[in-house]
């Protein structure tokens, strides 16, 4: 035989050996870096979403008064007694007389928020009332007022008495 015929053989060998055997070697290795690659990528994006927890529970903990001076003004529950004692609580620090307090759940829901319609009946003088007001404004519960009627009282008392009708809604969470 010829050499030049032996040696191409040989390099033939070599070749068909080379994609026999370490073909599906380098293939290995090629997906085993890529794989390396993604959980690297994946890594690095649990670890940002980590400390984008670790950041969102500081602050949570720097705005926690603030939370809960808003869970306060809207309670998960409609709390029927604290709002009769809002009201009255009001009514009694300004001088006005609460003759009358009635609540009326409404089924129309807003956004998150569910409302309760409040219709109060008071009597005192127009400072009062302007007082009467303000103590709600200030109250730690949400109150929208969405009527305010006001007719000259027939009580012989005193010429100033007016009375109040107040209709207003008070929200809480759904």
């Amino acid at each position: 035989m010829n050499k030049n015929f032996i040696t191409a053989m040989l390099v033939g060998i070599e070749g068909i050996l080379f994609f026999a055997f370490l073909m599906p070697q380098y293939r290995t290795l090629i997906g085993a870096r890529q794989s390396l690659e993604e959980r690297g990528t994946l890594l690095y994006d649990t670890k940002g979403a980590y400390d984008n927890i670790i950041a969102l529970a500081n602050q949570y903990v720097g705005q926690e008064a603030t939370i809960s001076r808003i869970l306060m003004a809207l309670p998960k529950q409609k709390q029927y007694d604290y709002l009769t004692e809002s009201f009255r609580v009001a009514a009694e620090s300004t001088g006005m007389e609460l003759s009358n307090l009635n609540f009326k759940s409404e089924q129309k829901k807003t956004g998150s928020f569910s409302a309760v319609s409040i219709n109060a009946e008071l009597e005192g003088s127009y400072p009062n009332l302007l007082f009467f007001l303000d103590s709600l404004e200030h109250s730690l519960r949400l109150y929208d007022i969405t009527g305010i009627e006001i007719t000259k009282s027939n009580s012989p008392q005193s010429s100033d008495l007016l009375n109040i009708s107040l209709e207003a809604k008070a929200y809480s969470l759904q």
